[in-house]
């Protein structure tokens, strides 16, 4: 995608986040609740999450900023991405978007 207004040049970035519609619903769960200003998840099995992915916690987005004990303690960053940090009972799905996808686009030239 490409615009020229008046001999400007525009240029944009965008992000893609997706879940694996076709596997299987996430079988990783919160195994204690948290409130708005928890920053450290337990969860109910080892996950394979990383370092920079997302995982949505209902209709919370957080995104993790350390991993413990092989993937059952998450540390995450939480309201990423315009969401709202909220309390979350045991047992709530914790569902990994993976890390963002970018496409960037340039300008002719550049």
């Amino acid at each position: 995608w490409r615009a020229e207004i008046r001999g400007a040049r525009l240029a944009g970035t965008l992000a893609l986040f997706y879940w694996n519609e076709l596997g299987s619903p996430s079988s990783v769960a919160l195994g204690s609740a948290i409130n708005p200003t928890d920053a450290t998840l337990t969860l109910t099995v080892v996950s394979s999450v990383q370092l920079g992915d997302l995982v949505q916690l209902e209709s919370e987005v957080v995104t993790v900023t350390g991993v413990q004990n092989g993937g059952l303690n998450l540390d995450v960053a939480r309201a990423s991405h315009g969401s709202v940090a909220a309390a979350h009972a045991p047992g709530a799905t914790a569902a990994g978007w993976g890390r963002p996808h970018r496409a960037a686009q340039r300008g002719k030239g550049t």
